[in-house]
């Protein structure tokens, strides 16, 4: 089987410096996962909203030399954070000029998870481990923990640094540290010309704005991915959504198990009842479906309906919502709605009771 270009990551990954504690599982297993799973857990379908952040992040990178810069990746969990700096890992590292020779090694881009109790000396071994196997340092012990990294970058002639989980820097243990560490970034950024991306959740934005100085360095770009939604405006709209499930059923019926029209508004919609719109709970549904399709060769409404049954978010106490009628899921959502609306009120309530007494 031929795999996407974004596949390809996974044999890039033993030279790559990135987080690959999870991805070389993946990729020690991916010979003996079915070609539908790879083609539906591995696929990226860039919706709008996925190509306005790749284009930020890559024009931050195509900065460097200009002016030491930064964009920030921030969004809830399961949005495809992930997934999009691993495309982006992907795209740099397949080109041409960052090819391994025999006398060099480029690493253009180093992926660094912010530690859980982030210090200096900790984030600086966190970066130095990324590129084990590629850079062996001339001593380590004789040397500042910050000389070792910037002697590495020197070396490697490194422009990017990715610093995931960003907002690990905010946690109660973290923050007596966390100025001195986003200092050593800043310093980073200034005596390399580094351009570096701050991903995480959305409350690390809280950092930038009480630091102004960094924040002046990553003003270049800010993108937010959020759960695609049912509105009619706004990234991640319905419009988006509905591609975004057509190019699913397309995946399946492309490699097998074919599926049936999933793509149709009534089925879209259902669809985003049961994931939320978030794409982690979209691949874990239709990986589970293809699998509980066993020896079929057509994914049916039971099937998903039973797949979704068995997954372990959004639950909706045994309701069938992807075998029953389009008028009986009707009623199903306004009845949750309203249901919703009460308990609303009911906490309101209780918080102004609280308040008075």
């Amino acid at each position: 089987m031929n795999l996407t270009k974004e596949s390809v990551m996974f044999k890039i990954l033993n030279t790559t410096p990135v987080d690959s504690r999870t991805e070389l599982r993946q990729k020690e297993t991916l010979a003996h996962i079915q070609p539908n799973i790879q083609a539906i857990r591995f696929s990226t379908h860039k919706h709008p909203s996925f190509k306005k952040a790749f284009n930020g992040i890559l024009d931050t990178f195509d900065n460097y030399g200009i002016e030491p810069s930064g964009c920030c990746l921030f969004g809830p969990p399961g949005v495809g954070k992930s997934r999009l700096l691993r495309y982006f890992l992907c795209e740099i590292y397949s080109r041409t000029e960052y090819q391994a020779t025999d006398e060099f090694t480029p690493v253009p881009v180093i992926y660094v998870p912010v530690p859980g109790k982030p210090t200096i000396p900790k984030l600086c071994e966190q970066i130095l481990r990324r590129t084990q196997g590629i850079y062996t340092p001339a001593s380590k012990s004789s040397h500042s923990p910050y000389t070792r990294v910037s002697r590495m970058l020197d070396a490697l002639q490194v422009k990017m640094i990715i610093f995931d989980e960003f907002q690990h820097l905010l946690r109660k243990e973290a923050l007596i540290s966390t100025a001195d560490v986003l200092a050593l970034i800043k310093l980073l950024m200034d005596e390399h010309g580094l351009t570096v991306v701050f991903a995480g959740l959305p409350e690390a934005q809280q950092l930038l704005d009480e630091h102004p100085e960094l924040k002046q360095r990553v003003s270049y770009i800010k993108v937010k991915l959020q759960p695609f939604h049912l509105g009619a405006n706004g990234p991640g709209n319905f419009e988006e959504f509905g591609n975004y499930i057509a190019s699913i059923e397309s995946t399946f019926n492309h490699y097998g198990p074919t599926i049936f029209p999933i793509g149709e508004e009534d089925m879209v919609k259902r669809i985003h009842i049961a994931t939320d719109g978030i794409l982690r709970n979209i691949g874990i549904l239709f990986t589970r479906a293809t699998k509980y399709c066993r020896n079929e060769k057509h994914i049916t409404p039971e099937i998903l309906q039973s797949a979704f049954d068995s997954v372990g978010f959004n639950q909706m106490n045994g309701f069938p919502l992807f075998t029953t009628t389009k008028a009986e899921v009707s009623k199903y959502v306004k009845r949750m709605a309203y249901q919703k609306r009460g308990e609303e009120r009911q906490a309101k309530h209780k918080r102004g009771s609280r308040q008075g007494s």
